[in-house]
């Protein structure tokens, strides 16, 4: 059973959770790098779980998540 959760609504996290320290998005509808981004304002986000969406079956995806997240802390599950 796959989420629900559409990537467009990652853009509000910002706002709501500024602490947040590790998100699970596994098995949603994220498609573009463009709909993550908004998560590079969260300071504290280290650990961002992408597996089973569609942006991470793209051949480059470790590399745009990395340049992203320009820290040198973060990592992804």
């Amino acid at each position: 059973m796959k989420n629900k959760f559409a990537g467009s609504e990652l853009a509000k996290l910002a706002d709501k959770a500024p602490h947040l320290q590790m998100l699970v998005l596994g098995e949603n509808d994220i498609k573009e790098y463009s709909q993550i981004a908004p998560l590079a304002q969260l300071q504290d986000l280290l650990i961002v779980e992408l597996m089973g969406t569609p942006l991470a079956e793209k051949d480059d995806y470790r590399e745009k998540v990395f340049e992203l997240f320009q820290k040198s802390d973060f990592s992804m599950a």
